[in-house]
């Protein structure tokens, strides 16, 4: 499936972001939520809370057609890869501390959380841990 028109980088994280956060342990967690939104403003500073939380409820709209768990992760796998292509290792790395933080929000780290990480790591070609 390809992803709606006029999608930035921002759209692309934020399809990964919430992928992450709902596919590996079934549940978005408002903290996690509030996680995601000051991640992405990290990486478009000029935007306001309210213009992210748009971005990320227009990727939810399209996060939601998805028939399965399985397909979005293959999705956001999809992007992890255009992303390696596009973004150099320290924005690669700014990712994983993204996911790392975002995962950290409820207060539990699972080990869904830490598979999907490894995953987008290894995709990456980043060696450093977490």
């Amino acid at each position: 499936m390809e992803h709606p028109k006029n999608w930035t980088t921002l759209h692309i994280l934020g399809f990964l972001y919430l992928t992450f956060s709902y596919t590996t342990d079934g549940s978005l967690d408002k903290r996690e939520v509030a996680a995601m939104i000051k991640r992405l403003q990290r990486w478009s500073p000029n935007d306001t809370q309210e213009s992210i939380a748009n971005i990320i409820r227009e990727v939810g709209a399209w996060y939601r057609l998805f028939g399965s768990d399985d397909e979005r992760r293959m999705m956001a796998s999809d992007y992890a890869y255009v992303l390696k292509d596009e973004l150099d290792e320290m924005k690669r790395m700014e990712i994983l501390a993204d996911l790392s933080a975002i995962a950290r929000a409820d207060g539990k780290v699972s080990a869904g959380e830490l598979g999907f990480i490894d995953a987008i790591r290894e995709i990456f070609g980043v060696t450093q841990v977490r």
